[in-house]
């Protein structure tokens, strides 16, 4: 009955009523869905909303957690541990692309490149196992990181 009488008011204004819109002298004024159409738009947006805020949470707690691993700062060997990775890391990409060149060699050359690069694999490897078996604050903060972004993976699907 409302939705009748709201019509003919309307037409009576000077609207024009149809195809899921107001017009009034050719401009739209209102555009309206059927409640289908509203669910099928509010409730994707909804959850895009949640996810995003579970991101910004997740987020922020993360930058919260490193911001405080950075103030408190680490013990002397724990430094020289990761600066021993970083080091061994750099020195096995130069090797590793020394021994991917397209530059031809000769055998010689190729097994000196090849056991220079399994060397230093064996350096990093080894700094980095000394740097795990220490533990320190570092790894603590990183498995958590990695946690609460797995529990995000599940949550957001």
């Amino acid at each position: 009955m409302f939705s009748s009488t709201l019509k003919t008011t309307l037409k009576r204004k000077g609207f024009v009523i149809g195809g899921g819109a107001f017009t009034f002298g050719g401009t739209l004024l209102l555009q309206y869905d059927t409640d289908n159409e509203y669910k099928k738009l509010v409730k994707p947006t909804a959850e895009a909303t949640i996810r995003a805020g579970r991101l910004a949470y997740i987020g922020s707690l993360m930058a919260i957690d490193y911001g405080r691993l950075k103030r408190s700062g680490m013990s002397t060997r724990e430094l020289q541990l990761e600066a021993e990775v970083e080091l061994n890391a750099k020195k096995l990409e130069i090797a590793q692309a020394e021994y991917t060149s397209k530059h031809k060699v000769d055998e010689q050359t190729a097994q000196l490149r090849r056991e220079s690069v399994r060397s230093c694999a064996e350096k990093l490897a080894k700094a980095e196992e000394q740097l795990s078996a220490i533990g320190g604050k570092r790894s603590l903060v990183h498995a958590r990181a990695a946690n609460r972004l797995l529990e995000l993976c599940r949550a957001n699907g």
